[in-house]
C-alpha cells in the first residue's frame, strides 16, 4: 500500500470501516486501550513492590 493511501485511510478519506468504525476511531480507542494498559502495568508493578515492603514494616 503506498504512504498516500495509507494516510488516505488513517484520515478517513475514504471512508474505511472495519466492524461499522471508523479506521480513525479504532486507532483511538487502540491508542486508549495502550494507555489503560500501562497504567496497569504501573499499578500491578506499584502493588508488588508496596506488598515486598510489608513484611518489613512492623504495626504497633
Amino acid at each position: 500500500m503506498t504512504e498516500s493511501k495509507t494516510a488516505e485511510i488513517l484520515n478517513d478519506q475514504l471512508g474505511a470501516t472495519i466492524h461499522g468504525k471508523t479506521t480513525k476511531k479504532l486507532w483511538k480507542l487502540l491508542i486508549s486501550m495502550k494507555q489503560m494498559q500501562n497504567l496497569a502495568t504501573k499499578i500491578s508493578n506499584a502493588i508488588k513492590e508496596t506488598n515486598g515492603r510489608l513484611p518489613k514494616m512492623r504495626l504497633t
